[in-house]
């Protein structure tokens, strides 16, 4: 287990450690391609009364014209850009040649979020004729034309999705993870584990990875469709606070809480009302960011009520709590960072990414440990259920795992059964004049021709020295009388091939069991028919 816990712990530093690394490093800018002399194409840009125009800094107006003077080359290449929040229309002189207004479906809002633009300029056109009408959908300075560059479309767009990809990817894995720590709690939970904690850790690192990996313009690169990308960004942010809520809550031993429970109903009457709303036209999900922000900080007061009530309370143990305040913390700074930056202008997402990858890693670490000393401990009770219900010396299930199944053959009130009592002949004779070795080797041998013949139709019982018992459906077999026969084909079989010292006779006899009536009566008749037949053999053998 220690052994685990390190080479664990070693992996997943050294993991996070190249994350945050590689993350940094490639976050970088685009900038043009200078082996070719394709430049930035940010700057330059002015209004119709030739003040310079910011477009990282959109004025929050309703609709507006940027131009841009400049000669055009013999190269064939494209305006390429990416937007957030606007329509535009992209004009040479008075002639049209780039239309952006997307009919965007109700239920996604009034945006689309974020676009790739990608358009052909013509070979020849005069100087100063460029313009760009931007439609902004807000208003609110919330609009941006970024990484703007005059390059060709396949290497623009092989530009962005490198600078990006990496963040998708790490975005993904986290989802894929939080999927696998999903799987692993239901099962648990449904083998009568309690791993709600781990269901709910799972759920966040899905929702918190979807909702990194839409922030990136990969997905709605490869799909297409960004406003739907874009939807889906406001879900898992809408809904990220219940996981987060019920796994702290759980962790603190307050999962019953009132509050949590608020702020689940919280979280499920702002999706509903923004819903509504959208769908009505009064609001969409980006005017009414504030209530999920609000929702969000509310769940984060929460957790930390929770667990400082537990810490007080004296209900969660030092090691537990020390992990909780790690990782909650590293969690909610990087929260609040994000809402911060993105209330003073910046794009946010970069910071809770690493939040969210730090809290997934440290308590999937944790969780991945007790998932594991759960399944030793419960490969163990199995390990001790079968060595306390099986036989020794053959194999079978003993006599105490009869007895269970016997008991529940009885209780059913369906269904017919046939019984199969068996007893070995002259077994002291093999012990008085063989020794005990040689009894042992004529039980396993006939228990192993018993199994051979009964076990794939039932249980095979062995309940004494030389006694067994099968248990089996009626159904199971059509002639029993042909399978006693090929039974005893066997047993004389091994006569002939192992030549025993004392050659081995087994008697049996069976009836029939319809479930309602005494399995006892059933059990006396098997068994008086195998006296018949031990009788009737030793006659036989004389």
């Amino acid at each position: 287990m220690k052994k685990i816990s390190y080479v664990l712990s070693a992996v997943i530093v050294f993991v996070m450690m190249i994350c945050i690394v590689l993350i940094f490093v490639t976050d970088m800018p685009y900038g043009g391609n200078g082996k070719d002399g394709l430049a930035d194409f940010s700057e330059g840009w002015t209004y119709p009364d030739g003040s310079p125009a910011d477009l990282s800094d959109i004025p929050k107006e309703r609709r507006f014209e940027i131009r841009h003077d400049f000669l055009r080359g013999e190269d064939a290449v494209s305006l390429c850009f990416r937007s957030k929040n606007v329509d535009l229309s992209v004009y040479i002189g008075d002639e049209m040649i780039y239309d952006f207004h997307p009919q965007i479906p109700a239920l996604y809002g009034n945006s689309y979020g974020k676009f790739v633009h990608s358009i052909r300029l013509p070979y020849t056109f005069d100087a100063d004729a460029l313009r760009i009408v931007v439609e902004p959908a807000y208003g609110d300075g919330s609009e941006r034309i970024f990484a703007v560059c005059l390059d060709r479309s396949d290497v623009y767009c092989s530009t962005v999705l490198g600078e990006n990809m990496l963040v998708f990817v790490i975005c993904m894995i986290t989802a894929f993870l939080g999927l696998l720590f999903v799987v692993a709690g239901m099962i648990y939970t449904l083998r009568a584990e309690n791993r709600i904690q781990t269901v709910s850790l799972g759920l966040l690192a899905i929702l918190s990875g979807i909702w990194e990996g839409t922030e990136t313009p990969v997905l709605q690169m490869l799909t297409g469709n960004a406003a739907a990308c874009h939807f889906i960004n406001y879900l898992c942010l809408m809904f990220v606070a219940i996981p987060a809520c019920n796994l702290i809550a759980n962790l603190a031993h307050s999962d019953s809480s009132r509050v949590v429970r608020i702020i689940d109903a919280a979280v499920i009457l702002n999706f509903v009302v923004q819903v509504i709303c959208s769908l009505t036209g009064v609001a969409d999900y980006h005017t009414l960011l504030t209530a999920t922000h609000a929702v969000i900080a509310a769940g984060i007061g929460v957790s930390v009520f929770l667990v400082i009530r537990a810490i007080k309370r004296d209900t969660i143990d030092k090691k537990r709590s020390r992990i909780i305040l790690i990782a909650f913390s590293a969690l909610a700074l990087a929260g609040l960072a994000d809402i911060i930056l993105y209330r003073m202008g910046h794009a946010y997402g970069s910071v809770f990414m690493l939040g969210i990858l730090i809290f997934v890693l440290y308590l999937g670490y944790f969780e991945l440990l007790e998932l594991i000393a759960i399944a030793e401990k419960d490969s163990y009770a199995k390990k001790m259920f079968r060595l306390a219900h099986t036989d020794g010396l053959t194999g079978l299930e003993n006599r105490l795992a009869f007895g269970e199944y016997e008991q529940s053959v009885s209780s059913e009130t369906d269904g017919e059964y046939t019984i199969v009592q068996f007893d070995i002949n002259d077994l002291k004779k093999v012990n008085d004049f063989h020794g005990h070795m040689a009894g042992d080797a004529h039980i396993r041998a006939a228990a192993e021709i018993i199994r051979r013949n009964f076990c794939a139709l039932g249980h095979v019982f062995r309940t004494g020295g030389d006694e067994f018992i099968a248990i089996f459906p009626r159904r199971a077999v059509n002639d029993m009388d042909k399978l006693i026969q090929s039974f005893r084909g066997d047993i004389d079989k091994y006569n002939r091939d192992a030549d025993p010292p004392v050659k081995l006779v087994v008697a049996c006899g069976y009836s029939h069991y319809t479930c309602g009536s005494r399995i006892s009566d059933a059990e006396i008749i098997a068994d008086n028919l195998m006296y018949e037949n031990k009788k009737l053999t030793k006659e036989q053998n004389k």
